[in-house]
């Protein structure tokens, strides 16, 4: 049992301890203890006062950088584009202000937006597979009994607005795929919203997605629900999953024609670094990252350049990209006037060149042909061959 004399003892004790750390510390202990606190103190303070420089530096380096490119880019993409039809599509959450920017970027790179509209939630939405089998019935009726309707309606988006990777088609012939475009027409919102009538047929979509997305604040270990997964963790799932049902729709309009998509990347948070850490989701599509930046508008239009012009690959500053700049390639409206046959395929050897001046053979898909062109590379026949040509075709005039 604790008595009184014990708590006597402890009391005399701590006012002991007391005096003395007072006397250590006003005696010999106090000056070279006040020194080295006071000169961790500076050091502290002149690193922040270093860091506050550097950053200064790099904020006015970066907004340099910016200027020059805002200034210069127009001059750096003009042209680039003649000839080119483009359909641009947002998806759902995409800032107004870099479609407008991407839109003014292209148009200043001398393409022809020949129709605009946002892609719905229902499209890219992983819950809503009911509503997308619904419009599979309406969209093509004609689909095998076990077709993927994300791939099926994506294609089938792509086919309505482009002429595919056959550059010899026209156009202007919007009859030509005007019952399909009926059809997407019909189904409103549900799949696509067109904001413009289309003005001809275009030969590359553009799809221009959303900003990287924030990590959340929350606690790492909280789960909520109490299922053995955290938050956090499962909060990260389901954005993935839901990149990779858009990516499917977006992998089955990159095979029906040349495709750029335009999104964030900065992790797998984000669509494009969920296309780059696994490229097998839309083999066929290039992607810029670093949308809402001054370099993505500027880069957009080379790259849509390069990818009709059969060059297939990641640019940008993030995790996964493969070049800052596409390579300097013809326009669409010089590849016309030479006959250029269709792009090649993004999986041929030429990936990531130019493919003039190559030879290059193609497997149809729909009738097991092959065949060859005088330029391009290999590619997948069928009604969408990629690079030279189906077994049933003729070689492209030179």
């Amino acid at each position: 049992m604790i008595d009184f004399k014990f708590h006597v003892v402890s009391l005399i004790a701590v006012f002991m301890a007391l005096a003395v750390g007072i006397l250590l510390g006003a005696g010999p202990l106090g000056g070279a203890l006040g020194d080295t606190l006071r000169g961790q103190v500076q050091d502290l303070r002149t690193d922040r006062e270093e860091m506050r420089a550097e950053l200064t530096d790099t904020r006015a380096d970066l907004d340099s950088v910016n200027a020059l490119l805002e200034e210069g880019g127009p001059r750096l993409v003009d042209g680039t584009l003649d000839g080119g039809r483009v359909a641009l599509l947002a998806m759902p959450g995409t800032n107004g202000d870099d479609l407008t920017a991407v839109q003014d970027s292209l148009a200043d790179a001398g393409a022809e937006i020949v129709v605009e509209g946002v892609l719905s939630e229902t499209l890219v939405t992983p819950a809503m597979g009911e509503e997308r089998i619904d419009l599979l019935d309406d969209v093509a009726p004609d689909a095998e009994p076990d077709a993927d309707p994300v791939a099926t309606l994506g294609g089938a988006i792509a086919d309505a607005l482009t002429i595919g990777h056959d550059e010899t088609e026209s156009l202007d012939d919007v009859a030509a795929d005007g019952e399909l475009l009926d059809v997407l027409l019909g189904a409103g919102e549900d799949l696509v919203t067109l904001q413009t009538d289309p003005e001809g047929r275009a030969d590359v979509v553009v799809v221009v997605g959303a900003r990287p997305e924030p990590e959340p604040d929350t606690d790492p270990d909280e789960d909520s629900d109490e299922d053995g997964t955290p938050d956090v963790e499962a909060e990260a799932a389901e954005r993935r999953i839901a990149h990779v049902t858009a990516l499917q729709a977006f992998g089955a309009m990159a095979d029906e024609a040349p495709f750029v998509l335009v999104g964030a990347g900065e992790s797998t948070r984000d669509l494009v670094g969920v296309l780059r850490d696994d490229l097998s989701l839309a083999p066929a599509a290039t992607s810029v990252d670093s949308v809402g930046s001054v370099s993505a508008t500027v880069v957009t239009p080379l790259a849509v350049a390069a990818t009709l012009d059969g060059i297939v690959e990641h640019y940008g500053f993030d995790e996964g990209a493969e070049a800052v700049l596409p390579p300097a390639v013809a326009t669409p409206a010089e590849r016309r006037a030479e006959g250029a046959p269709p792009a090649v395929d993004p999986e041929s050897p030429t990936q990531g060149e130019s493919p003039t001046g190559g030879t290059g053979g193609g497997t149809g898909a729909d009738d097991a042909g092959t065949g060859s062109g005088d330029t391009g590379g290999s590619g997948t026949g069928g009604d969408s061959a990629r690079g030279g040509t189906t077994g049933d075709d003729e070689d492209p005039a030179p």
